[in-house]
């Protein structure tokens, strides 16, 4: 029977990976990719909401990954500034790079710039549950602290404490809770929230917003000192909630196929719906352009480019989320060009997006927007895929890059990058570290 069950998954994948190569995926499908690997937690709220078709599109996608020859990353540049690692030991976890040993008050002096880290875990009775690490903006990590239960990390500004969501043993998913560093306990938090998926962000008054489970849909709702208050939603499965460079507006928008955005107004609680209004077949918000406008990107074709004779049918579009819900074309994407296909990360006034372009063998990388148009953000070989970019040290982003097949090894390596230089840094950088050795499951990057 596992036999005859492995020869027919065998041939469907085959047949899938054979399809994949001529139609490479869209940025619905690498949208769903980043979510799973960005987080764990996107893979089990698929499932929590019955979005079974997410897992075909997985499988069909992973064709397209592994068809790609692997490449080597660069050598990180020298970098100044480098942490004093004198007389520390190097100390190792099954599933985890080498890591130095944590020099007393480590955690007093980490915060922007840094990076919160977990990986391993034995998987059984005999061990952790998994360790979490800090690395320095200059690559050096350390490791803190082993894990008394799995965690899903959500937020870190630097210190002995970080934001994180569990699950308990009576079925209750995405519970809020606190992780202490310094012990590895987990405090359950006091109002008791759970079913939370994703932090969309920090309010400019401090309250946490997140994207939760509501019945077969999802919510943003906003997390405060006494009270846990719904602001949008809910929306279809997938839904996906980002908050304001100011802090001010929160949105909730749907993806594959979606052009519904609902807005909401953080200090005042009015909430609207803003459509994206194209002649095109999909539309997919890829987050804030600025403090009153959410870039989306629309296409024409399944896959996310245009026929072989039209040209400029994917955009770019702006969308004012705040007044008059004007929508503008900032960039026509043309055969061969990049689409992004992430969220946009604003670094001291550029724009950074993860972008693929049709039939480049390099696959996804980080692009950042910059005179009418979006160029490579490094020249430097990353050694794989860029999944995810998220904002690191000042001027810097850090980014997800997958070396190896999405499915069957989830865990990328991370990179910082920086967006006035495009010089690279890996994180973490240890002694004896190789490609591919630097994987984790769970990051953040410290905010304040």
């Amino acid at each position: 029977m596992s036999d005859d069950l492995d020869a027919r998954l065998g041939a469907a994948l085959d047949a899938l990976r054979a399809s994949e190569q001529a139609h490479p995926p869209g940025p619905e499908v690498l949208r769903s990719l980043r979510r799973d690997v960005r987080r764990r937690r996107a893979a089990r709220a698929a499932r929590r909401s019955g979005a079974v078709v997410c897992a075909v599109l997985l499988v069909a996608a992973a064709g397209w990954w592994v068809e790609r020859p692997p490449s080597q990353p660069a050598a990180p540049p020298a970098v100044t500034g480098r942490e004093d690692v004198t007389g520390l030991a190097v100390v190792t976890r099954t599933g985890m790079p080498p890591l130095y040993e944590a020099p007393p008050g480590l955690l007093d002096r980490t915060g922007p710039g840094w990076t919160l880290a977990v990986g391993g875990g034995a998987g059984d009775d005999e061990g952790p549950a998994g360790s979490v690490a800090v690395i320095a903006p200059d690559g050096t990590g350390y490791l803190v602290v082993d894990l008394e239960r799995p965690v899903d990390l959500a937020a870190w500004s630097g210190g002995s404490t970080a934001v994180v969501t569990v699950d308990l043993a009576d079925g209750r998913t995405g519970v809020l809770a606190t992780l202490d560093l310094l012990s590895g306990r987990v405090v359950l938090d006091d109002r008791d929230v759970d079913d939370l998926l994703e932090l969309a962000g920090v309010a400019a008054d401090g309250s946490q917003v997140w994207t939760a489970s509501e019945g077969e849909g999802v919510v943003l709702q906003v997390v405060r000192d006494d009270a846990v208050q719904v602001v949008a939603g809910p929306l279809r499965p997938g839904a996906h909630g980002t908050i304001s460079p100011d802090g001010r507006r929160a949105v909730l928008a749907e993806q594959q196929d979606g052009r519904r955005i609902v807005v909401s107004d953080l200090v005042t609680g009015a909430t609207r719906e803003v459509r994206v209004d194209l002649d095109q077949q999909a539309c997919s918000a890829a987050g804030w352009w600025d403090a009153t406008t959410v870039a989306a990107v629309c296409w024409n074709t399944l896959y996310g480019q245009p026929e072989d004779d039209e040209q400029g049918v994917s955009r770019v579009v702006l969308v004012d989320v705040d007044g008059t819900g004007e929508q503008r074309v900032l960039d026509e994407i043309s055969l061969g060009e990049p689409a992004p296909v992430s969220d946009v990360v604003n670094v001291g006034g550029d724009h950074v997006v993860v972008a693929t372009t049709g039939g480049d063998e390099t696959g996804a990388a980080p692009h950042v927007w910059r005179s009418g148009g979006w160029e490579r953000l490094t020249d430097a070989d990353l050694g794989g895929r860029a999944l995810s970019v998220v904002p690191g040290a000042e001027g810097t982003v850090v980014v997800a890059v997958h070396t190896d097949d999405v499915l069957l090894d989830p865990d990328p390596d991370l990179v910082s990058i920086d967006v006035r230089t495009g010089e690279v840094v890996r994180l973490p950088s240890a002694p004896g570290q190789g490609a591919g050795s630097a994987t984790f499951q769970d990051w953040v990057a410290a905010r304040p």
